[in-house]
C-alpha cells in the first residue's frame, strides 16, 4: 500500500480558515510530523493486520521523512530521504555557487561574462534601456536597487537553478548551457533561456502573442497577503520561521550578479507583518540535529549536481544508523523512472534503495 499525505497549509488540509499570519502559527515541520504520526496511529487502528511502514519523501519532504524516523521510531521501520536538506541556514550561497561546479567550464565562463556585462549595463540609463530590450521587460529596468532585485532574481533563478534539475534523460542543465553557448551574444542567449521558461509571468497581446515579460510579478506574492492561500506564502512562512534557505550571491560565491541576503530576510517582515522577523535556524538545527542527525534505518540519496546536496547528508554517519548514497545527477533522481541515460552511480543508488527496503522488510 502506498499513501501520500498532504502537508497542512499546502492544500485543503488546514487547521484554520485562512492563511493570516496569526493562523500560520500552526504551520511548522514539527506540526507536520505530528500530523503524520496521528495519521499512522489512526489508520493502523482501522486495519485488521497493519504491516510495517517505511516513510519516504523528496526535497523538503525528504527531510521530513528522515526527521519522522528520528522522532517517531516506534511508528515506522525506516526512512528513505532523497535530496532532503537537514541543515537550516540563512546564507545559502552555495545554492547558486553550485552552478560553477555542475556546469561545463565553457558554460560557466559564458555566464560569468554575461553577468559582468549585466552588472555594467545596470549602472547607466543607456545600459538599462538596452537590458529592457534584450530581456523584453514589461517595465523599464530601474535605477533603484529595490526594483532591480526582482529583475535580477528572476533571471538568476531561471539560469542558476538549472543544475538542480540535471537529471536523465533530458539533462536540463546541458540544454540550458547549449542555449547559453549558441552564439557569442551571451546576454541575448540568457534572454532566450528566459523565453523558453513556461512559468515566467508574461503579458500578452490580443492575438495571444507575448507582449513582454513581467519580471515584477514576484511582487504579487512578496507583498503582504493577509488571507491568500498558496504554496508561496506557506513555504515562505516556513523559510522565515524555521529554515532560511535564502539564496544570496556575493562576489566570490558564484558567477552571478550580487543579490544581498538582507533584502531576502526583509521580505519576512513585509509579508507577515512581524517586526524583525528572522528564521530561528538555531532552534531547527538543535531540534533535528542538522548534519549530525541522530537516528537509525535512514537512507539519504543525493545528486552531486544538485545545490541542495550541500545542506543534506552525503556520507554514512558514525554508528551506521544513517546511511547515504550519492550519484552524478540532481534533485530526487532515484524517485524518477529509470532510463537508458542513467549514469552508473545513479543505477547503483537505485539498487541501494531497493536493497535497503528489502532489508527492512525482511527484518520484520
Amino acid at each position: 500500500m502506498y499513501i501520500s499525505l498532504e502537508h497542512r497549509f499546502y492544500g485543503v488540509s488546514n487547521p484554520a480558515p485562512d492563511y493570516s499570519t496569526n493562523n500560520l502559527r500552526f504551520l511548522s515541520s514539527r506540526q507536520a510530523l505530528a500530523d503524520a504520526a496521528n495519521f499512522l496511529v489512526t489508520f493502523n487502528a482501522t486495519l485488521s493486520n497493519p504491516g510495517p511502514w517505511i516513510v519516504w519523501g523528496c526535497s523538503y519532504s525528504g527531510a521530513l521523512s528522515a526527521w519522522f524516523r528520528a522522532k517517531y521510531p516506534n511508528l515506522v521501520i525506516g526512512s528513505i530521504a532523497p535530496s532532503g536538506p537537514t541543515y537550516a541556514v540563512n546564507n545559502f550561497t552555495s545554492y547558486f555557487g553550485q552552478f560553477q561546479k555542475s556546469a561545463a567550464p565553457n558554460c560557466v565562463a559564458a555566464v560569468q561574462q554575461a553577468s559582468n556585462q549585466l552588472t555594467s549595463l545596470l549602472q547607466s540609463a543607456q545600459g538599462r534601456a538596452k537590458l529592457q530590450t534584450i530581456f523584453n521587460t514589461c517595465d523599464p529596468v530601474s535605477d533603484k536597487p529595490e526594483d532591480n532585485y526582482y529583475f535580477l532574481y528572476s533571471i538568476i533563478e531561471t539560469l542558476g537553478s538549472a543544475d538542480q534539475f540535471q537529471n536523465p534523460p533530458q539533462w536540463p542543465l546541458n540544454q540550458t548551457c547549449a542555449t547559453m553557448l549558441s552564439g557569442t551574444n551571451y546576454l541575448a542567449n540568457w534572454a532566450a533561456i528566459m523565453n523558453q521558461q513556461q512559468g515566467l509571468a508574461r503579458r500578452y497581446n490580443k492575438d495571444g502573442s507575448v507582449a513582454c515579460n513581467d519580471y515584477n510579478e514576484m511582487r504579487t506574492w512578496i507583498n503582504p497577503m493577509k488571507n491568500a492561500s498558496n504554496a508561496n506564502r506557506s513555504w515562505y512562512f516556513q523559510k522565515c520561521t524555521e529554515f532560511g534557505f535564502f539564496k544570496p550571491t556575493y562576489p566570490g560565491t558564484s558567477v552571478f550578479p550580487t543579490l544581498g541576503l538582507e533584502h531576502r530576510i526583509a521580505w519576512c517582515e513585509r509579508i507577515f507583518g512581524v517586526k524583525g522577523m528572522t528564521p530561528n535556524i538555531e532552534s531547527t538545527n538543535s531540534y533535528y540535529g542538522g548534519y549530525d542527525l541522530k537516528g537509525t534505518e535512514i537512507l539519504f540519496t543525493n545528486g552531486l549536481y544538485d545545490p541542495w546536496h550541500n545542506l543534506s547528508i552525503n556520507e554514512d554517519l558514525p554508528g551506521g544508523g544513517v546511511q547515504a548514497s550519492t550519484y552524478f545527477a540532481a534533485h530526487c533522481a532515484p524517485m524518477t523512472a529509470s532510463s537508458s541515460q542513467d549514469p552508473v552511480s545513479l543505477q547503483a543508488t537505485r539498487t541501494k534503495v531497493k536493497n535497503f527496503i528489502a532489508k527492512l522488510l525482511n527484518r520484520e
